[in-house]
C-alpha cells in the first residue's frame, strides 16, 4: 500500500513540474481569467495603472500568482505588454529576494498594526533597487486586526510617492473596511469549475473521493492535487470521519472524540512522540492545529452541505451518513456553525473552547 501510495505521490509531483515548467504565468491568466487579464493589459498599454489594487477571488484562483506577476511587470527591464518573467528582476521577485517587494502574508495569523507601521517606515526610505518603484502585498487582507485596517487606509490615503503600489489579495473582502475598497481598483477572479478539478485529480491518480471532496472548496487543479495526497489532509480527514461516525447517536459524543483523538490532542501527541525519540533522528515537521482545524471545517462544510441536498456521490460511507435523517435534520445549522467556527480560527481564540462551543451550539438543534 505505501509503494503505491509513493507512486501515486510521484506522479503528482510530476504532473506539477511538468504544469509549471512547460508555460509562462501570463499565458495561464489569459486563459483562466480573461477579465483580470485583459483589464490590466489595457492599463498597462494606456499607461494608467492604479496605485492600489484589491484581487478578490476564491482560494486557488491565482490570485497571488497574478500579483507576482504585476509587480514584475512594473520593473521588468525586458516587458512588452507583461513581464518576461525569465529575467534576473523577475526570477527575484518571485523567489522573494527583490528588496522593493514586502510581501505579508496573513494566511496562518493575524497581521497586526505594528507590521502595516512597520510597512510604512520601509517605504519612507530610499528604494535599493535600481528602478524607483516600490511594490507591497498584502495576502488574506481580511485577516488584519481592525487597527491594522486603518492603519492601512491611512497608508493608502497618504502613500509615500507616486512610485508606491498596493496589491490586496483578499478571499472575503466584506471583511474588509469599505473605504479601503473604495481606494482599490478591484479586479475580481473567477473561480475554475470543481468538476475541472475532480476530473483532473483523479487522472492524475487522487482517490475520486478525496478529489471529489477537495475540489469543492479548492478551485485550483495544482493544489487539489497537492493537497489530496497531504498528510495534513489526512489527518483531517480521519478525524472527520471518527467524528461524524461517533456522533450519529448524539452530538456530545461526537465532541468527546474529538477533544480526545482531535485536532489538538493529535498535534500535542505527534509533539510529545517527537520528543521521545532519539535526539539524532531526524524529525518529522508537526502539524499546525490550525491548519488540522481549518481542514477539518472544510470537509465538515462539504459533507453538510451535501447532506442539506441529499447529494449522493461515489463512497458507500459517505452515502450512508449522508442519508441519516439525523444529519440531514441539522445540515443548515451545521454548515452555519462551521462556516462561523472557520472565520474564527485564524483570529487567536482558543480552539479547543471554540470547538466547545460550536457541538454545544448545534446540539441544541
Amino acid at each position: 500500500m505505501q509503494t503505491v501510495r509513493w507512486k501515486i505521490s510521484l506522479k503528482i509531483r510530476l504532473s506539477l513540474f511538468e504544469r509549471g515548467s512547460r508555460r509562462m504565468f501570463r499565458d495561464l491568466l489569459k486563459e483562466q481569467q480573461p477579465i483580470v487579464y485583459q483589464i490590466l493589459l489595457n492599463s498597462l498599454k494606456s499607461n494608467q495603472l492604479a496605485h492600489a489594487y484589491l484581487f478578490s477571488g476564491q482560494r486557488g484562483s491565482k490570485m497571488k500568482e497574478a500579483a507576482i506577476l504585476l509587480a514584475q511587470t512594473l520593473v521588468c527591464p525586458n516587458r512588452e505588454d507583461f513581464a518576461c518573467e525569465k529575467c534576473d528582476v523577475c526570477r527575484r521577485i518571485k523567489e522573494g529576494t527583490y528588496v522593493d517587494l514586502i510581501v505579508i502574508n496573513g494566511k496562518d495569523r493575524t497581521i497586526k498594526k505594528e507590521e502595516i507601521l512597520d510597512l510604512q517606515h520601509q517605504f519612507i526610505q530610499t528604494g535599493l533597487e535600481m528602478y524607483s518603484k516600490k511594490i507591497y502585498i498584502i495576502e488574506h487582507a481580511d485577516r488584519a486586526t481592525p487597527e491594522a485596517l486603518n492603519s492601512l487606509l491611512k497608508f493608502l490615503e497618504e502613500p509615500s510617492g507616486e512610485d508606491t503600489t498596493a496589491i490586496l489579495i483578499s478571499e472575503n473582502t466584506d471583511r474588509l473596511l469599505p473605504t479601503i475598497i473604495s481606494r482599490c481598483q478591484v479586479l475580481t477572479f473567477a473561480s475554475l469549475s470543481a468538476k475541472l478539478c475532480e476530473s483532473e485529480a483523479i487522472a492524475n491518480g487522487v482517490s475520486p473521493m478525496h478529489a471529489y471532496i477537495v475540489s469543492q472548496f479548492i478551485k485550483d487543479v495544482d493544489v487539489v492535487l497537492s493537497l489530496a495526497e497531504s498528510e495534513a489532509y489526512q489527518i483531517a480527514y480521519d478525524l472527520f470521519t471518527g467524528f461524524i461516525d461517533e456522533a450519529k447517536p448524539h452530538l456530545y459524543h461526537g465532541l468527546v472524540y474529538l477533544q480526545k483523538e482531535g485536532t489538538l490532542t493529535k498535534a500535542s501527541k505527534e509533539k510529545d512522540k517527537e520528543s521521545d525519540e532519539p535526539k539524532n533522528k531526524k524529525k518529522t515537521p508537526e502539524k499546525d492545529p490550525k491548519e488540522l482545524f481549518s481542514l477539518f471545517l472544510d470537509i465538515a462544510q462539504v459533507f453538510f452541505k451535501d447532506a442539506s441536498q441529499g447529494k449522493t456521490v461515489g463512497d458507500t460511507w459517505w452515502n450512508h451518513h449522508i442519508a441519516s435523517t439525523r444529519y440531514q435534520s441539522i445540515a443548515p445549522s451545521a454548515m452555519r456553525v462551521f462556516s462561523e467556527g472557520k472565520d474564527k480560527i485564524w483570529r487567536n481564540v482558543n480552539l479547543s473552547l471554540l470547538l466547545d462551543q460550536m457541538i454545544i451550539e448545534l446540539a441544541k438543534r
